[in-house]
């Protein structure tokens, strides 16, 4: 690396224009170097924050495939191959997950030490002995300018020797101060390509160490378990394509034969009624007297089973016993607000009444 450039820590009593317009020029080094590691720093702290969640995220994944065999699915709930292949993830994934601890604990004490190091402390330093030097600066200014306006006439030896003193004093403290403020900012050269190194360094080392236990663990065995389980993704993504190619050329066939029944009137010379069906289910529209003359009308399922009328309502189960239809009577009814209407008389003259719609 090319040489480091200093301040002349021998030329800080003289306090020369030159060296105060170098130093300048150190001071604005020091801030951009300030604005540039405060950046740096928070691109890193990302990383570290990525990676510790990441190290949350892979655990918590390990942990949910270990609970998959705990669930209860109302579909495909007792598939051991599914639950023995997740167990097998899991385990792999919690291999995963430790290396991932292992990584975010390297980047805390190698890469993010080392900057925060650098910002908490080394920076700040800078900037408190350029307060301290200006504040030295400034009294050593007003010294001498107390000491400039001693009257040559009217000598009082008292008044001289606090001056002399004071400018003795506040010379000494600027020289002091100078010198440790240079020294600083020579030292923060140094510090700075250590600062920007250093974290680097720490950081593609982590990483290195992490590549390693992977691949410590992914050994010929997991590769073997991988190249399966990827044959088998293949197989069942081969089996749902065939298999939503039947269901959409089943859906293509539905929409062109039911074309004609979304009608609420189907044509009966095109659509003849089967009078000799065993077993019955639709919907119909049942009515509910609500007053003396008052009724609603409610939609439901019905199906025939045995002797029986069945009703369910939509998301139930199973169907409940509407009524007897055994030896019942079955007739067309008037009504003045439905059409299609027709009335079952059972046999201990309980009488429903019905519309198809």
């Amino acid at each position: 690396m090319p040489g480091i450039d200093k301040l002349p820590i021998e030329e800080t009593l003289e306090d020369s224009p030159q060296t105060r317009s170098l130093l300048g020029v150190f001071e604005e080094d020091a801030t951009a170097i300030s604005n540039y590691m405060n950046q740096l720093y928070q691109a890193m702290h990302r990383i570290y924050d990525a990676q510790n969640e990441l190290s949350a995220a892979t655990h918590l994944t390990s942990k949910l495939l270990k609970e998959y065999e705990k669930q209860r699915f109302p579909l495909g709930g007792d598939d051991e191959v599914m639950s023995s292949t997740l167990q097998q993830f899991s385990k792999v994934i919690d291999e995963l997950s430790s290396c991932h601890a292992v990584l975010s604990t390297q980047l805390a004490d190698a890469m993010m030490f080392p900057i925060t190091q650098f910002k908490e402390r080394d920076l700040k330093e800078i900037l408190t002995l350029k307060e301290v030097f200006q504040i030295a600066s400034n009294d050593h200014d007003s010294a001498i300018n107390r000491y400039s306006r001693l009257s040559k006439k009217r000598e009082n030896d008292k008044v001289k020797y606090e001056v002399t003193e004071d400018v003795y004093t506040s010379r000494k403290k600027q020289h002091q101060t100078m010198m440790h403020y240079f020294c600083a900012l020579n030292t923060l050269q140094y510090k700075k390509k250590i600062a920007l190194l250093e974290p680097l360094l720490g950081y593609m080392q982590a990483q290195i160490s992490f590549f390693k236990m992977g691949s410590e663990n992914l050994n010929e065995q997991l590769e073997e378990f991988l190249t399966n389980i990827g044959t088998s993704v293949q197989n069942v993504r081969r089996e749902m394509d065939s298999d939503v190619e039947t269901m959409q050329q089943t859906i293509e066939d539905l929409e062109v034969a039911s074309d004609p029944l979304y009608v609420p009137d189907p044509d009966p010379t095109k659509f003849p009624v089967n009078r000799n069906l065993t077993r019955k289910a639709g919907y119909l529209n049942a009515r509910n007297k609500t007053g003396l003359v008052s009724s609603t009308w409610d939609r439901q399922f019905y199906f025939t089973q045995g002797g029986n009328l069945m009703s369910q309502a939509r998301g139930d189960v199973a169907g409940g016993l509407a009524m007897d239809i055994d030896n019942c009577s079955v007739m067309a009814v008037d009504c003045e607000d439905r059409r299609y209407c027709f009335q079952i008389t059972s046999f201990d003259g309980k009488k429903l009444v019905f519309f198809l719609l």
